[in-house]
């Protein structure tokens, strides 16, 4: 299981010519490890795109998903 949530009403923080203003945050149930992934945008193609480089490719399919 892992548990997905977001932090909004960031300071803008620029790096590689890209403005990120939200921190997608992801936690395995499990482990309790967690994941911080700074993103530009919260649109659901980039957070789905984020979400499979970096979770999906560690974890595959998954059988819950907790979304705050």
């Amino acid at each position: 299981d892992i548990s997905i949530n977001y932090i909004t009403l960031l300071l803008e923080c620029e790096r590689d010519s890209r403005t990120f203003k939200y921190i997608f945050i992801i936690i395995c149930c499990l482990v309790k490890m967690c994941y911080f992934i700074p993103v530009t945008s919260l649109g659901a193609n980039k957070l789905a795109f984020t979400f499979i480089s970096y979770i999906y490719c560690l974890y595959g399919t998954l059988d819950n998903v907790i979304l705050d």
